[in-house]
């Protein structure tokens, strides 16, 4: 399944996809469900009752009549794993660590998907890169949980263009200043759960 958060004019909603360009708003099949993505995935069967509520029924709107927002619009926290993989830790020249550095992004750095990013300008920025990365969308919370069940707690995947301006990254060990100003990032279009994304 493929869920979006998505607005129309001032009004957002969830709404869950129909081939890949047009989708079930959730809210006029299920108004009992919530009307954002953070309340549905907070229930335990939030997914299911979506997907219950949304199987073989025909599309409600196109995405060419709304406007994407972050696939989960208002998160609580979104973390980020810096030089998580071989080659861009041989591309900046930092050796493998025993813990992952981690750095924290505001929800105001992001738009949805199609959405522009917003060019930090002035004459100390030279460089404003993308970073295509993969989000993992956590639904139930949790603590001390064990890592034969870490998945369970995953609602799904997506994209990410994270949008890093370089010269504030490289002013201090802080990655953040350089990885939050604002509409400098998107991520979307969708959550994919985890049985239609695969291993």
């Amino acid at each position: 399944m493929r869920l979006i958060s998505y607005r129309t004019g001032t009004a957002g909603g969830v709404g869950v996809m129909v081939g890949n360009d047009a989708f079930v708003a959730l809210g006029s099949v299920a108004p009992d469900l919530p009307g954002s993505m953070r309340a549905l995935l907070a229930l335990p069967d939030g997914l299911a009752r979506a997907k219950q509520a949304t199987d073989g029924k025909g599309a409600t709107h196109k995405l060419a009549d709304v406007r994407l927002d972050p696939v989960v619009p208002d998160p609580a926290a979104i973390w980020c794993a810096a030089l998580n993989y071989s080659a861009h830790q041989e591309e900046v020249g930092r050796g493998r660590s025993e813990f992952p550095e981690i750095f924290l992004r505001v929800p105001a750095s992001f738009v949805g998907h199609g959405e522009p990013l917003i060019a930090p300008y002035g004459g100390l920025v030279t460089r404003f890169d993308f970073e295509g990365e993969l989000v993992a969308i956590i639904g139930q919370g949790g603590r001390n949980i064990k890592q034969a069940d870490a998945l369970s707690h995953v609602a799904g995947y997506t994209v990410g263009n994270e949008g890093s301006v370089r010269d504030y990254q490289r002013h201090n060990r802080q990655y953040g200043i350089g990885k939050n100003f604002h509409h400098s990032g998107s991520f979307g279009p969708w959550l994919m759960t985890g049985d239609e994304f695969g291993d």
